[in-house]
């Protein structure tokens, strides 16, 4: 499968002993609120790529990339999007009533990917950017969901683009020989980070969203840091880095500061590959792809985690399929809250 080969390359349990009747409602009210806390904390569907072709709703006989979506706790499971091409890299609106994604539908030969746009349940999806000979992929909207930013190939190298989210306007804003891709755009919209391999090995940049000022978050090193994902709040990142395994992409999923301190292998799983990462809309869980279930197949699975690394479970894949490239749908208060400030 084509991202199989990007990635190549490069509650808790709780127990309450009450022994009087006023001690038995206080434990009861306590774990009713502890119940309602983590389900607020954990809200949200999140959408998936996956190349499966059984299992409940599924309708996708010839294997290809198609957009699901499941709840956080593994229940669900819808099809979004049906075709014979690939559809992959699903990011959500701010206001979660949106999706954008990657598709190869219109393209003149396989794997020359347009950026479309479709409602959250699937409806109405158009094609944004029309480019038939050459790749744009790894799109993701604006906070005020008026902009989105995306990786594309037509310049002869990966450069991250900005456009209008009805796919008018778009604009290198990285212009640099080396390969910038997977970008991210900040909660208030006045910077976006990606990855580049400008300094020799992958890092972690952030560019102010005009194209100026690109800074290194992450640092010189001889690994390879890739897809950033910034938290709703804007105080960190996760991506995902080679730094700790035994040998060369093997990735772990890391969480930084926004200026690029207190570094953090959140993961810490031998030998397997977990790419790309989205932060739930609290800020409380973060949800990631994986092939650790069976590093040797390369089937990767959807989890979940707390924001300090504990607490992982699987929540969505099956054998002999690749889940992989989650988005967490956004809650519709913080949503509008970001509206408010808009993007800078």
């Amino acid at each position: 499968m084509r991202m199989a080969g990007i990635r190549n390359s490069l509650a808790a349990q709780v127990e309450m002993l009450v022994a009087t009747g006023l001690a038995a409602c206080i434990g009861v009210a306590i774990i009713m609120a502890m119940v309602a806390g983590e389900a607020r904390a954990i809200s949200g569907a999140i959408a998936f790529t996956s190349d499966r072709t059984t299992g409940p709703g599924v309708q996708n006989s010839t294997g290809d990339s198609e957009i699901f979506t499941v709840e956080p706790d593994g229940s669900n499971l819808r099809q979004l999007t049906y075709n014979k091409a690939n559809d992959y890299g699903p990011d959500y609106s701010r206001d979660g009533t949106k999706i954008t994604f990657s598709s190869d539908r219109d393209g003149s030969v396989p794997d020359q990917d347009d950026i479309f746009v479709m409602g959250a349940d699937g409806s109405n999806q158009r094609n944004l950017t029309r480019n038939p000979n050459d790749d744009d992929s790894f799109s993701v909207f604006s906070p005020a969901g008026n902009k989105i930013a995306f990786t594309s190939f037509r310049d002869g190298n990966f450069e991250v683009y900005t456009m209008k989210a009805d796919g008018s306007k778009q604009t290198n804003i990285t212009r640099n020989p080396a390969d910038d891709s997977i970008p991210d755009w900040s909660p208030r919209g006045n910077y976006i980070a990606f990855n580049s391999d400008r300094n020799g090995d992958y890092e972690i940049f952030e560019i102010k969203a005009n194209g100026k000022k690109p800074e290194n978050l992450t640092g010189a090193s001889a690994s390879q840091e890739i897809a950033p994902e910034y938290s709703l709040d804007g105080r960190g990142l996760t991506f995902a880095s080679d730094r700790d395994g035994s040998f060369e992409f093997v990735l772990d999923i890391f969480k930084m500061d926004a200026d690029g301190s207190d570094q953090e292998n959140l993961t810490q799983t031998p030998y397997a590959v977990e790419f790309f990462s989205a932060w739930s809309p609290t800020g409380t869980h973060i949800t990631f792809d994986s092939d650790r279930k069976d590093p040797f197949s390369g089937d990767e699975d959807v989890y979940i985690m707390d924001e300090e690394g504990s607490g992982e479970r699987k929540i969505s894949g099956i054998l002999g399929a690749d889940d992989y490239g989650p988005s967490w749908q956004p809650l519709k208060k913080l949503a509008k809250d970001v509206k408010r400030r808009g993007d800078k």
